[in-house]
């Protein structure tokens, strides 16, 4: 069961804190503790077992000392304000994807994916919002993906799969749906086996039903992979009929940054 001072839809968005109230937010595997002090926030999180698939999440008063959590950080301010703001983010690496089985897109075909990648929670505070914390929601595994050991790039690994039909992808709290369309312009057939979506150049959107979505990419091969090129939709992601901006993307693109995602994306 989920609640919030916001309504039992999202666990982002705006909370209030009188000065020395904890609150204690359960989402997932994650737990995460805040306190508010005059002069200080105090963060404190762990990990319980839990499976990646846990959709559950809570809020609630927490005991105000925090003791006995593994992790407690310290942030100092002149005089802190009651307000405090979760947001989602996306990853802060590229995410590695496999398709649920390995495909071959022949010559003048397309297809599209649809990916799930982990989030992360912002902690910010303070009418300007202040970013105090960011953390993974699920913590995911590193990877290296590139054609060799000194080619590429260190990544997450994602532990679901690329589907091609919506209707086999299940939503979660913690993770956010990207719709990527793959044209196959080149003379010879392409394999995908897996991908490497760069989602820090990627903004987030949350539709009507609170799920979390990023705007479209599509990438289109007119000859090897190195003459591809990859676009980055500007407009509210294809597949909801309505959409709000939640957070943009960590990393500003331009021509020379996607063709380096690009390059990387295919390994």
């Amino acid at each position: 069961m989920s609640t919030s001072e916001r309504g039992p839809d999202t666990w982002w968005g705006d909370y209030t804190l009188a000065d020395g109230e904890a609150k204690c937010w359960t989402l997932g595997q994650l737990q995460l503790a805040v306190r508010r002090l005059s002069d200080e926030w105090r963060i404190a999180w762990r990990r319980e077992q839990t499976q990646e698939e846990a959709t559950n999440w809570s809020v609630a008063d927490c005991p105000e000392t925090l003791q006995g959590w593994d992790n407690v950080e310290r942030h100092a301010c002149r005089h802190t304000e009651q307000s405090l703001v979760l947001v989602p983010l996306l990853a802060d690496r590229s995410v590695v994807v496999r398709p649920v089985s390995p495909f071959t897109l022949p010559a003048g075909e397309s297809a599209t994916l649809f990916i799930s990648t982990p989030l992360w929670v912002g902690i910010q505070a303070g009418d300007a919002g202040v970013s105090l914390l960011e953390l993974p929601i699920v913590r995911p595994s590193d990877t290296w993906f590139g054609r060799n050991t000194r080619s590429g790039e260190l990544c997450y690994a994602s532990h679901t799969r690329g589907h091609m039909r919506i209707a086999e992808v299940v939503l979660r709290m913690h993770r956010a749906l990207t719709c990527l369309r793959i044209s196959n312009e080149a003379a010879s057939s392409l394999r995908l086996e897996r991908l490497s979506l760069p989602v820090p150049y990627l903004s987030l959107f949350e539709d009507r039903a609170h799920a979390l979505w990023t705007q479209d990419v599509e990438v289109r091969c007119e000859g090897d992979t190195a003459a591809a090129s990859l676009t980055l939709d500007r407009g509210l992601p294809s597949q909801v009929e309505r959409a709000v901006p939640v957070s943009g993307p960590r990393e500003k693109s331009n021509e020379p940054v996607l063709r380096r995602a690009l390059s990387a994306l295919f390994g």
